[in-house]
């Protein structure tokens, strides 16, 4: 990626459906860096990437701090930061106004979107630079070249929403061999999720991961509170009644598109479920008033 940086401020939006962006940059080799700063009304999200150094030197509260690249520094309004850089790196930035963010952040929660650090004393973690995060960073500079063109501020706006998007799920990245475990049973999780319809063997599934099924299980019942088996099955239901109440298919069409082995036992399933046949389920959702 090159160097830049743009405003783009100023641009008029079509969608405005993510906050606007007010510049976004790149800089690599920046020498020399120090001095204190502090914003009135902006927040950076700022993503170093790499340094001659091993770490970079940042004063939070006259306290120093060592911080591996790559990684994540929040700037935040109002919080003065002295900067040290004697060596150089290699960054990409976004930046926005505040106003901007509030007015977002009214309509969700702003906790649940902005990470912990924003309130944190020093407001910088490691960061791993996923393909993900090279992409839309590479998309991104390419723009770069073309903000004026019809379309591309909104384009900016929404590839660099995407982007702290990515920052802040990252932290959910496992870590410990606790969590390997658990991405392992997420990832399972995921293919039920996508494959319900078909013959699913859960010995199959646990070895192709990695797992005996005893270890599937106890992982599994770690996150989720029914065992995998009943997932299974609540997912295959949940598509049944789906069928039952937006078609008139024949109930084996039901059973076979929702992934049980026959119609039989899919209807005494149901009951035993629901108190009802799939045949009276769908009498009573047409029944219902829209």
């Amino acid at each position: 990626m090159k160097y830049f940086h743009i405003g783009i401020n100023n641009i008029a939006r079509s969608l405005n459906i993510v906050p606007k962006v007010n510049s976004f940059g790149h800089v690599f080799n920046h020498k020399d860096l120090t001095g204190c700063t502090t914003y009135s009304d902006m927040i950076e999200f700022c993503l170093r990437i790499s340094s001659p150094a091993p770490y970079a030197k940042e004063y939070f509260a006259d306290k120093e701090y060592h911080i591996p690249f790559p990684h994540l520094l929040v700037k935040v309004p109002g919080r003065a930061r002295k900067i040290v850089s004697e060596k150089g790196r290699n960054a990409f930035y976004l930046i926005y106004t505040l106003p901007e963010l509030e007015e977002f952040f009214r309509k969700i929660s702003w906790q649940n979107f902005l990470p912990e650090e924003i309130l944190a004393e020093k407001c910088c973690r490691e960061l791993e630079i996923t393909p993900k995060i090279r992409s839309i960073m590479e998309e991104l500079s390419i723009l770069a070249d073309h903000t004026r063109e019809p379309g591309n501020a909104d384009r900016i706006d929404l590839l660099s929403f995407s982007l702290l998007q990515e920052f802040f799920l990252s932290r959910q990245s496992p870590e410990s061999t606790e969590n390997f475990h658990e991405a392992k049973i997420r990832k399972i999780a995921s293919f039920l999720q996508l494959h319900f319809r078909e013959k699913i063997s859960l010995d199959l599934l646990a070895a192709d991961n990695g797992l005996s099924l005893r270890s599937l299980f106890r992982y599994w019942n770690r996150i989720f509170r029914d065992t995998p088996y009943n997932h299974l099955q609540e997912l295959r239901l949940a598509e049944a009644c789906r069928l039952l109440e937006t078609g008139d298919h024949l109930i084996s069409t039901v059973a076979e598109r929702s992934g049980f082995p026959d119609a039989s036992y899919f209807v005494r399933f149901f009951k035993q479920k629901y108190g009802m046949t799939p045949a009276s389920y769908r009498k009573k959702k047409k029944m219902l008033p829209p």
